[in-house]
């Protein structure tokens, strides 16, 4: 949250740029800024998982480093980086709520403005509850999927 405001407001006075910068775009520059500082951290440690022999075993029959990095490095650390990046997704999705702070209307705001208006905040929640569940659920199907697909299956049970 306090990132958003930086943005927000606090760049809105040193850069031209970020004053006419929509409560929505500043959203969606700070969650995306946030999550690839996440997501760049968890694929360097995917990366650097695969064995350092793996790379030596493609050069010495005479693949391309370029050749390495897609046949070989590349699948491997996807079957490690496919989870953690599933949930890297969940908590962005679930992050999103912050952008309530600067005016975006999204879930949970949605529902805190309907829950004021007629005093239905149980049923307001619980809609915005049964969202963000099959939203994660959606993403969890799909992280399983990917991890069939890349041969790791038991991860996910």
């Amino acid at each position: 949250m306090t990132q958003m405001f930086f943005i927000y407001y606090g760049l809105a006075q040193i850069f031209s740029v970020f004053r006419d910068m929509s409560p929505l775009q500043a959203s969606i520059l700070v969650l995306a800024l946030n999550a690839s500082a996440y997501t760049t951290e968890n694929m360097r440690s995917a990366l650097e998982s695969v064995s350092k022999g793996q790379t030596e075993a493609g050069l010495a029959v005479g693949m391309t480093n370029l050749q390495v990095m897609r046949h070989i490095i590349l699948p491997q650390a996807a079957k490690v980086a496919v989870p953690v990046l599933a949930n890297d997704f969940i908590a962005l999705l679930k992050n999103s709520s912050m952008a309530y702070t600067l005016g975006v209307r999204e879930i949970m705001g949605q529902a805190s403005l309907v829950g004021n208006a007629g005093f239905k905040f149980f049923e307001a929640y619980l809609d915005a509850f049964v969202i963000y569940f099959c939203l994660s659920k959606i993403i969890g199907i799909g992280q399983k999927a990917l991890e069939k697909h890349f041969g790791r299956q038991g991860a996910a049970k």
